[in-house]
C-alpha cells in the first residue's frame, strides 16, 4: 500500500524551511514519499521509505546520506532542533545559576489530592511515567505563594533533563521577568535567544508537540496586560492547541490566582482531558531543614536561636526567598541583632521590594 505524506509533516517542514526559499514539496515514491526543502542553505531531501512511522533518510547536496530512526529523531538532530547543543548550553547556564544557591534550600511539594512529599526529581519521574493519549497535552500546574521556590523547582527540573543530554524532553523555561505580556511567543523567543539556540519561536511548538521539549511558563499570574488577563488566557489556550499530540506544559503561578479548577474552566482546550491535569503545591522547608541550611551557610547555633521566632512552622521566613536573603552578608548582622517586630519588618520590606520589580512603570 502506498504511503501518503501526512499534511502535518509537510506543514511542519515548511516551518523549518529556509526563509526566501520555495515551500517544502512532497513526492510519492513507490511505497513511501519524499519531502524536498531548503534547510540551512542546503537542498535537502527526506525519504520516508516506510511511511511517517519508519526510518527517515536525509540527503543534502555535498554530504553523505544520514539515516534517522524516526521522524522524531530527525527533528531532534543537529540540522533541525539540535537538542544535544540545547542540552549542553542549558546545563552550563543552570550549573552557574544553581551553584549560587549551593547548598540548595530543599524545595518540595505535594501532588493534588495526595499528602506524599514530592521533590523536583519525583516530579520529573512522575511526568515521564504518566500514561498519555497520542492526541493530548499533559499539564503540570506548580502553585504556591510568592517566594516559595516555584522558579527554583523548574530550574532544578530543567537542569536534571539537560544533564541527561536530551535523552528525555528538555525544558524551555519561559519567565515573565517583570514584563507585560504582548504575546506569549515574545517570551518564548526571548528564552530561546537566552540559550543562543537556532530554534525559532514558531518551530518550538513542533518540538513540544512531538515530545522532544516541555514548555514551562513560569509566573503565568504575572502576564497580565492593562486590560487584564483575557489575552494571556487566550494565547495559552492557542498554545495548548499548537502542542497537542505528545506535548507537555508546565505552568507556575501563585495559588491565589491559578488552580486546576480554573484551568479547566478557563481553557476550553483542556476540558476533554482532565485525567492529564496534575497539580503540585509547593510547601516551605521544615524548621529543621531551615536551621540546618543556615548552619551550612555559616550560622552558629546561637545565631540561629536568635531568629528562632522566624523559623516556626508555616512562617513566611521559611520560604526559600526569605531564607536565601537571611544568609546574605548585608542582612546577617542586622538580623542577628534584631528581635521581635524588627525581624518581621525587614522581611516585609524584602517582599515589597521583590514584588515591585515584577511590574512595569
Amino acid at each position: 500500500m502506498t504511503a501518503i505524506c501526512p499534511p502535518q509533516i509537510l506543514s511542519e517542514m515548511n516551518v523549518f524551511a529556509d526563509l526566501g526559499t520555495d515551500r517544502a514539496q512532497c513526492v510519492q515514491t513507490g511505497e513511501g514519499f519524499v519531502i524536498r526543502l531548503h534547510r540551512n542553505g542546503y537542498e535537502t531531501e527526506l525519504a520516508f521509505a516506510e511511511g511517517h512511522n519508519g526510518k527517515v533518510i536525509e540527503r543534502c547536496r555535498g554530504t553523505k546520506p544520514r539515516t534517522h530512526a524516526s521522524y522524531v529523531a530527525l527533528l531532534a538532530s543537529d540540522r533541525f532542533g539540535d537538542l544535544r547543543k540545547w542540552a549542553s548550553t542549558q546545563k552550563t547556564l543552570l550549573d552557574e545559576a544553581l551553584m549560587e544557591m549551593n547548598p540548595g534550600i530543599p524545595v518540595r511539594g505535594a501532588l493534588t489530592g495526595q499528602d506524599k512529599t514530592l521533590t523536583a526529581a519525583d516530579a520529573d519521574g512522575f511526568l515521564l511515567s504518566s500514561e498519555r493519549n497520542k492526541d493530548s497535552v499533559q499539564v503540570l500546574l506548580i502553585d504556591g505563594p510568592a517566594g516559595i521556590g516555584k522558579t527554583k523547582f523548574i530550574e532544578t527540573l530543567a537542569h536534571a533533563r539537560a544533564s541527561r543530554g536530551g535523552r528525555d524532553p528538555l525544558i524551555l523555561h519561559v519567565q515573565s521577568r517583570g514584563r507585560m505580556l504582548s504575546y506569549l511567543q515574545d517570551l518564548i523567543a526571548f528564552s530561546l535567544q537566552t540559550l543562543r539556540l537556532a530554534v525559532t519561536f514558531d518551530q518550538l511548538p513542533i518540538l513540544v508537540r512531538h515530545g522532544l521539549v516541555t514548555l514551562a511558563v513560569d509566573g503565568f499570574d504575572e502576564l497580565g496586560d492593562p486590560n487584564g488577563y483575557e489575552l494571556a488566557w487566550s494565547q495559552l489556550n492557542d498554545t495548548i492547541e499548537d502542542i497537542r499530540g505528545s506535548g507537555t506544559l508546565i505552568l507556575a503561578g501563585r495559588e491565589t490566582f491559578i488552580g486546576l479548577d480554573r484551568l479547566q474552566s478557563t481553557l476550553p482546550k483542556l476540558r476533554d482531558q482532565t485525567n492529564l491535569l496534575h497539580g503540585v503545591t509547593l510547601r516551605p522547608p521544615s524548621p529543621i531543614d531551615a536551621r540546618n541550611w543556615l548552619h551550612q551557610k555559616g550560622w552558629s547555633t546561637d545565631e540561629v536561636d536568635n531568629v528562632q521566632s522566624l523559623l516556626e512552622p508555616d512562617s513566611y521566613a521559611l520560604r526559600p526567598f526569605f531564607l536565601a536573603r537571611l544568609a546574605e552578608t548585608d542582612l546577617a548582622e542586622p538580623l542577628r541583632d534584631a528581635i521581635g517586630t524588627s525581624l518581621l519588618s525587614i522581611l516585609v520590606d524584602l517582599m515589597v521590594d521583590r514584588e515591585s520589580q515584577k511590574f512595569g512603570d
